[in-house]
């Protein structure tokens, strides 16, 4: 992880303090390019390359393009064979090299070339223009501040607070967002003033002028194959995601819930011959949210090097280092333990691997099951469910596990009133009984009259018609 920053004006000493706000995503090193018309700044975690050679910012031969860039390149061998082939020479071993030139070669859509996680700018000199762009699937932050034709972005938020322009004022439609998805959706965030750039997105900015376009979509096919075809497939798909994720010159653990997604990633990681091979795992004294038997089945089983950190009761102070460091408001209540896990082991490796998105990409979470559910509760009539079923329901008392059948029935029936253009994100959603409390001039009536236009939105983009297909590409 390293932090970015910069602007579109000549300022060293701003850009320095913008980039001294992202110390803990690069403690390794800093580093900065200024000229008459933008000033970049980066903080350095070293991963690949740990020489000199790979400090940022990082330039080509004749200086006249610059990058920042935070993440990995995946297939960075693979696109530097192909650039030495046509002609660039390298001065390190690192992926953010490839960036440079790969930009040389193709302007913005050299972003099509990289199979990574990442946010990076690139500065063109020669065509006072300046390039950002996002990963596909928004791994890596990204914001912008856009302002009397000029530009700031930053890997984090707080950095771009170290600007004077910027006010510190709420979005009143992000904040009404929050509070039924427990989420902003992109490109809003709770500043106003503060956009992030989207997943699969490049800002373009030139002449005071920033265009924002998509150059990458999730797409769905269907090929009927026999089954054992695709368990196949997608064991050498996950192979393939993890070894490309072990090109380091640090120490590589991994996060283990125990569940299915980081246990598959342990077992990929075995397989592949890590050794020794570091696991963490997180432990509570309520046995419903604790999953260390699970974790200590999975190290058992590979022969890993196991940490345990069982979390105790969670102080203000540790409440206000965790808000500082989301930069927005965030309701899941594993972010804390996850922050000092991550403490815990980074006394031990300087990357870490997890199970992240697995129930995104294979359909693993309670929303969607209630989604297919809905399309047989949804047969009684409307105001049979609204009048009968859902008042009896909702009477019920709250159980006090962070599961069970009661609760899981009550979610149900709750999100089952809201409208059907909320898809699976209707069991998911909160906010109905809190939105009565913002003030009806404060939240724009569009935004307030319509709470899951943002889901409608994004599930009129996708390029399938099928259910499930919408539900997955919303999420």
């Amino acid at each position: 992880m390293c932090g970015i920053a910069g602007i579109t004006w000549r300022d060293d000493r701003l850009v320095r303090r913008m980039t001294r706000t992202l110390a803990h995503r690069g403690p390794d090193a800093e580093g900065f390019y200024v000229d008459e018309h933008v000033s970049l700044g980066h903080r350095r975690l070293s991963i690949i390359d740990l020489s000199e050679a790979g400090r940022q910012p990082m330039a080509n031969e004749d200086g006249s393009v610059q990058v920042v860039f935070n993440g990995e390149i995946y297939n960075f061998a693979d696109v530097r064979r192909d650039l030495v082939a046509r002609g660039h020479r390298f001065t390190s071993r690192t992926d953010t090299e490839v960036i440079v030139h790969a930009y040389e070669e193709d302007g913005a859509d050299c972003v099509r070339r990289f199979n990574g996680m990442f946010a990076f700018a690139v500065w063109d000199r020669r065509r006072r223009e300046l390039l950002l762009a996002r990963d596909r699937l928004g791994v890596k932050p990204l914001y912008y501040h856009l302002s009397g034709g000029r530009l700031a972005f930053a890997s984090e938020i707080k950095a771009l607070l170290a600007l004077p322009t910027l006010e510190r004022r709420v979005d009143p439609a992000a904040l009404f967002h929050y509070v039924g998805y427990e989420f902003v959706p992109a490109p809003a965030t709770m500043f106003a003033g503060v956009k992030k750039l989207p997943p699969g997105h490049v800002l373009r900015f030139r002449d005071g002028t920033a265009t924002v376009t998509r150059y990458w979509d999730l797409a769905f096919t269907r090929e009927p194959m026999p089954r054992a075809w695709y368990e196949a497939r997608l064991l050498e798909l996950l192979e393939d995601a993890v070894r490309l994720r072990l090109v380091a010159d640090v120490p590589v653990g991994v996060f283990l819930s125990g569940g299915l997604d980081s246990s598959t990633v342990v077992a990929m990681m075995s397989r592949l011959g890590v050794r020794p091979l570091d696991t963490f795992s997180l432990g509570y004294d309520d046995p419903s949210f604790s999953e260390l038997p699970h974790a200590r089945v999975v190290s058992k089983a590979f022969g890993t090097r196991h940490h345990e950190l069982m979390i105790e009761p969670i102080s203000p102070e540790l409440i206000e280092t965790a808000a500082w460091h989301l930069d927005e408001p965030m309701t899941d209540l594993s972010t804390i333990p996850f922050y000092l896990i991550a403490k815990k082991a980074r006394e031990h490796v300087t990357v870490c691997l997890s199970g992240e998105g697995g129930d995104e990409v294979l359909v693993g979470y309670d929303r969607f099951k209630a989604s297919k559910a809905h399309a047989y509760y949804g047969r009684l009539p409307v105001f049979l469910r609204r009048r009968l079923v859902a008042p009896l329901v909702l009477a019920l008392p709250d159980q006090a596990q962070k599961k069970g059948a009661l609760n899981l029935l009550k979610r149900f029936v709750e999100g089952g009133l809201l409208p059907e253009h909320g898809l699976h994100m209707r069991w998911q959603y909160f906010g109905a009984a809190v939105h009565g409390a913002l003030a009806p001039g404060f939240v724009p009536e569009a935004v307030r009259r319509d709470p899951l236009a943002p889901v409608a939105e994004a599930a009129a983009r996708c390029p399938s018609d099928d259910r499930l297909d919408r539900e997955v590409y919303v999420d």
